[in-house]
């Protein structure tokens, strides 16, 4: 990741009847004069590396309300990669954003869809300059750009129902949180925005890694062909070991992954021989405690009832509920 170029970005911002940005001397004489002077050099290049470098940084009034439009024009575009910067789409709250601005000198010259139309027109000079992608030029900047934009897979514990003992749900990520937080939807809500929108183009660009992983998961396929994808999905063992299995395929093919922090197929669990030596309570340890021990079985260090590892060696879903 690229070191930011601003340690502790505050200035005033003016804008000129022309519509550029820059810094407002009079109110603020003591702005960081690292962001002052690459405002004048390149005000809307400058706004969207800050919203790119510092999503979630805490920023003063008018600083604040553009890094956040421009942090929402970054979102619209990685939420519709193509492999460089597409046009983003014009969010609908444009107007109302515009109304609840700030005081700053030259407000009377805010023209929402003119500003979003130069971020996004300088956004693709900045992309095709760096020689990459928007979504390199994004993950350079900060790492919670890498998920928006992307569908994910999450698998999760459901301890209330023994016989499906999991759940499976499918999003996509639309943007950041105030706080640099991936926002997430269901997946589902695509297909609806897909029809109001009439946005079928995107739609088919989201669900591409979809497509690319039912090729080399057949239980993505079936989810897939069933149209099961959209929807809340309460699953078996079996289904869960299944899925489990296929994550390295599903990484590979753009699909984002979340699953219980216990599952370590890199270093699985072991059934280890556990000795113990002496009695319960001994604080000595004489020649007759060495000839006093217990031999059982654990798993990373948890002993094991024989019940238990009776239920291991008959099951045949691949995961077991201990």
């Amino acid at each position: 990741m690229q070191p930011s170029l601003f340690e502790s970005p505050t200035v005033a911002l003016a804008l000129t009847p022309h519509g550029r940005l820059m810094h407002d001397a009079l109110d603020d004489a003591a702005g960081d004069p690292t962001l002052t002077q690459a405002l004048e050099r390149d005000d809307a290049g400058t706004l969207l590396d800050l919203a790119a470098r510092c999503p979630e940084e805490v920023l003063p009034g008018v600083l604040s309300w553009f890094r956040d439009l421009a942090r929402t024009l970054l979102a619209s575009a990685a939420a519709a990669p193509t492999g460089a910067a597409p046009t983003p789409a014009v969010p609908l709250d444009l107007d109302a954003r515009v109304l609840a601005a700030p005081p700053f000198t030259g407000r009377e010259y805010l023209d929402g869809l003119a500003i979003w139309n130069r971020f996004g027109t300088r956004l693709a000079e900045l992309v095709d300059a760096s020689g990459g992608t928007l979504e390199a030029w994004l993950g350079d900047r900060h790492g919670s750009w890498s998920v928006v934009g992307r569908v994910c897979f999450h698998l999760a514990e459901n301890k209330q129902d023994p016989a499906r003992p999991f759940a499976f749900l499918a999003t996509y990520t639309t943007g950041l949180s105030a706080s640099a937080k991936a926002q997430h939807r269901p997946l589902g809500q695509a297909l609806q925005d897909s029809a109001a929108m009439q946005d079928r183009a995107g739609l088919l660009r989201l669900l591409l890694p979809v497509r690319r992983a039912a090729g080399k998961s057949a239980l993505v396929k079936a989810l897939v062909d069933s149209q099961a994808v959209f929807r809340p999905q309460a699953w078996t063992a079996a289904q869960a070991h299944a899925f489990l299995q296929d994550v390295p395929a599903l990484e590979s093919s753009g699909v984002v992954v979340r699953v219980p922090d216990w599952w370590r197929p890199l270093a699985p669990p072991r059934v280890q021989v556990q000795v113990t030596l002496g009695g319960k309570g001994d604080s000595v340890l004489d020649a007759a405690g060495l000839l006093a021990f217990d031999i059982g079985l654990a798993i990373d260090g948890e002993p094991i009832s024989d019940a238990e590892w009776k239920t291991l060696r008959s099951a045949t879903d691949g995961l077991v509920s201990m």
